[in-house]
């Protein structure tokens, strides 16, 4: 019974957006099933188990491909937009896609004055978000000035931060010393490390 309900679940894979659980559950079940069916050689449906297992794994691997086209679509179509247009574009998102959008605006249009001078960056609603795309443009730009423009609730992460970004655009370690915080200062550091590796 359990191998048939593995390859129904199997099939309900193609279901927009819910059928991966639907597909996880089919692969529990024909892999329950083939354990089974080890310690009790009378049982059949060996096949129609494995069966089922296959068309879970294709289904999903032709989702992914065509999740992964769709979405290089989207990147290629988004770099031929302006900056106004894409401004436009990365304003209409919600909040956890909005600073990934913004990123990928400041990266194409890193050249444009209004990226450079963090005008750019006023138009991100989370803290979070303004504070990342700072520390990019200060980077991007080689603008100190940006990383004075980082403001939290929290002045503690707020100075930790800055000393962050000011480490980041000088590639001056000692801004990375002055980081109290033990992660931020092991990310500041090992980001410095990259960045002088990858100069050599």
């Amino acid at each position: 019974m359990s191998v048939i309900v593995a390859l129904i679940l199997s099939i309900l894979t193609i279901i927009p957006k819910i059928g991966f659980l639907f597909g996880l559950a089919g692969i529990i079940f024909a892999i329950d099933y083939l354990v089974k069916l080890k310690n009790n050689k009378k049982e059949k449906g060996k096949n129609i188990a494995i069966l089922a297992i296959i068309i879970t794994s294709v289904i999903i691997i032709i989702k992914i491909f065509l999740l992964t086209s769709s979405l290089t679509q989207k990147i290629a179509d988004f770099a031929q937009l302006d900056y106004e247009e894409a401004l436009i574009e990365c304003n209409n998102q919600n909040e956890d896609n909005q600073v990934i959008c913004f990123i990928g605006l400041i990266t194409i249009h890193s050249n444009d004055s209004r990226v450079q001078s963090g005008e750019t960056c006023e138009g991100i609603i989370s803290e979070e978000g303004k504070t990342a795309c700072y520390v990019m443009v200060a980077s991007l730009a080689n603008n100190t000035e940006m990383c004075n423009k980082i403001r939290l609730d929290d002045p503690i992460a707020e100075e930790e931060l800055k000393n962050y970004c000011l480490a980041i655009t000088t590639k001056n370690p000692v801004y990375c010393n002055m980081i109290n915080n033990t992660q931020i200062r092991t990310r500041c550091t090992t980001d410095l490390l990259q960045y002088n590796f990858q100069k050599k």
